[in-house]
Formats: structure tokens, C-alpha cells, sequence
């Protein structure tokens, strides 16, 4: 049974929803680009830590910046990792996109763009089966993979991070070799 009513000052009146519309997680306003913690903010702690964690592990290679974009409905505001600073003279755009954080609260996601060259050149076997799996199941986009990871544990990001830093690496020996 519920207890008596609350009693309020004259003039306040109980905040309340009006039918039909409900308050809107600052992930899904197209218009207001929300801070790092609003986005982590609706996440798992596990999830959460994992995401910060990898972010800020990948912010530490040489030349990689961050910046929040809107991507439509299925990824709304998303976290991008790039290297803007990187001409691989006329290359396209996506192989200097190093990876994508989604963070959704189901399932967040750290989408990595993957070019067919760059999955010739790394040692499937080298790697750990947390990335292995998800590249070798990996959506064919425009001739380019999605590998889509979710990590939840710190190993995971380490594994993901080793594929990062394999990324990062193979990007600056494209460049070298576009330069000589």
C-alpha cells in the first residue's frame, strides 16, 4: 500500500511527463552534441570502463585525434578516431578513419574500418580470437570490412588496441611508401 502523500509548498507542483513524450538521452539529440560523460554516462560499468579505457589507449599513438560526429539513427553520436594528419596521396578517406566508438547502451560498439590491403598484410594467426572472429565475419562495405567489436574487460581492450597499433603502424608504411 502506498504510503500518505508528499506534501509541497504552495505554488510547486510535482515535475511530470506529459503523455506521449518522454525526456530524451543526450546521445540520441541530433542538435546538441553531448560531452565524453553523457555519452559513457548510460552505459554498463564494465562497458564503460572498457570504452574509456580503449579511447584514451588510442589517443596515445602518434597523430591520432578524436572529435564527436552525428551518424544518423543507427550510430547517432559517435566517437571517431582518426589521423587526420596523414596523406596517403589520394587514398580514400576511410582508411585514415582508424576506428569508430558507438555507444549505444545495448551494445556499445568500437566499429573498425578495415581495407582489404591492410587484411592481407596482418598475421591472422598472431591474433587474439576476440579480434580474429568479429574481422573474419566482418560486413563488406564499399570495399571496405566493419569489424565490430564490444568489449567489456580490460584484456579485450588490450587485444583491440594491438590491432589499433597494427593499423596505425601498416597506415605509416603506406605513407613511406607513397613518399619513396
Amino acid at each position: 500500500m502506498p504510503g500518505p502523500p508528499v506534501r509541497r509548498p504552495y505554488g510547486t507542483a510535482a515535475p511530470q511527463a506529459k503523455p506521449g513524450i518522454r525526456t530524451r538521452i543526450p546521445r540520441e539529440v541530433q542538435w546538441n552534441a553531448p560531452t565524453l560523460d553523457q555519452l559513457w554516462a548510460d552505459q554498463k560499468e564494465s562497458h564503460a570502463k572498457a570504452l574509456a579505457s580503449f579511447t584514451e589507449g588510442a589517443l596515445k599513438f602518434d597523430g591520432v585525434e578524436s572529435r564527436l560526429a552525428w551518424h544518423g539513427e543507427a550510430w547517432r553520436w559517435t566517437l571517431e578516431l582518426n589521423l587526420p594528419a596523414l596523406d596517403l596521396g589520394g587514398k580514400e578517406a576511410d582508411q585514415m578513419s582508424m576506428a569508430y566508438i558507438v555507444p549505444r547502451p545495448e551494445t556499445p560498439e568500437v566499429a573498425v574500418p578495415l581495407s582489404p590491403a591492410f587484411l592481407e598484410a596482418i598475421p591472422m594467426r598472431r591474433i587474439n580470437r576476440f579480434v580474429r572472429e568479429p574481422i573474419r565475419s566482418a560486413r563488406q562495405a564499399v570495399e571496405m570490412h566493419w569489424g565490430l567489436f564490444t568489449p567489456s574487460a580490460q584484456t579485450e581492450v588490450d587485444h583491440l588496441l594491438d590491432l589499433f597499433k597494427r593499423k596505425h603502424k601498416w597506415l605509416h608504411q603506406v605513407k613511406a611508401e607513397a613518399e619513396g
